[in-house]
């Protein structure tokens, strides 16, 4: 007996934390309300709609979809309010996965561009 699992093409593949694998990366500057994550002078930080207070920030890795050698790696640290929204929305090629920190972003994309497709994969410990 074969079972056959079907997923509604509006819902995407998600990583080990929930994060959507495609969509769209914007970024934030958390420096400007001193966030307890970058005083200490971490420049490479990021928010996603499934972090909740009280979680331990964890490292992801980040591609650009077009570009898979552009990649940065990040420490999620912080809630996402529209990557939220958007995975309680049907999922486009606009839906938000990301917020990243402006360096990390730069790193991408041009800063003034706004908005970049990204991959995003978990890192597995000792990688």
């Amino acid at each position: 007996m074969a079972i056959l699992i079907a997923v509604h093409p509006s819902v995407p593949a998600r990583t080990e934390h929930g994060i959507p694998v495609r969509g769209v990366a914007s970024w934030y500057d958390a420096t400007k309300n001193k966030a307890w994550y970058t005083r200490n002078g971490t420049r490479y930080y990021a928010a996603v709609g499934t972090f909740r207070w009280g979680d331990d920030p964890y490292p992801i890795k980040v591609c650009r979809a077009d570009d898979r050698s552009r990649c940065v790696i990040v420490i999620v640290a912080d809630y996402c309010g529209r990557c939220h929204k958007d995975l309680k929305r049907t999922w486009t090629k606009g839906s938000r996965s990301i917020d990243l920190s402006p360096h990390a972003f730069a790193a991408l994309r041009s800063l003034h561009l706004g908005v970049v497709r990204v991959i995003i994969e978990e890192i597995q410990p000792g990688n």
